[in-house]
């Protein structure tokens, strides 16, 4: 209000003011101004200082992305290693079954070896495998024995 309105609304009010009322009244109003301003800055102080929505979300979304990525790591060093494991097993199955074999191998080398002590299962041998005859024997060779020999070599 400008002051050539106001003292045309003074004129025009037939009221009377008291000035010492009307100066309480301003320092109330200037008081409770005051006080609330007081508030306001001091919920400032006591709330701490708030980031907005996006960073929040940015950083929730950061995290969940770590999260995912240490879930992922530690799957694939589970699967890595349950593959290797895997094949370690097969392995050993690999490794059992021949070693079933060499012992199979070595029991028939042992019946082998108790048999070549004996003269006649040597003298045998001797004769089907290396060909030799006693003094005074004929050897006589046929073409089907010749594949035989080709065939067990």
């Amino acid at each position: 209000m400008s002051k050539v309105r106001r003292s045309t609304e003074f004129k025009n009010n037939s009221r009377v003011i008291d000035m010492d009322e009307a100066r309480e009244k301003r320092q109330a109003k200037r008081k409770a101004q005051r006080d609330a301003r007081k508030k306001r800055e001091a919920a400032k102080i006591k709330e701490p200082p708030t980031r907005g929505k996006r960073a929040i979300r940015r950083k929730r979304n950061r995290t969940r992305l770590m999260a995912a990525l240490v879930i992922v790591a530690v799957f694939a060093v589970l699967a890595g290693s349950g593959v290797h494991v895997i094949s370690l097993l097969k392995e050993r199955h690999q490794l059992d079954k021949q070693h079933e074999a060499l012992l199979q191998q070595k029991a028939e080398l042992e019946k082998k070896l108790e048999g070549a002590e004996d003269k006649q299962a040597l003298e045998d041998a001797a004769r089907q495998e290396l060909r030799l005859i006693k003094p005074g024997e004929t050897l006589y060779m046929f073409p089907a024995d010749f594949g035989q020999d080709k065939e067990d070599e």
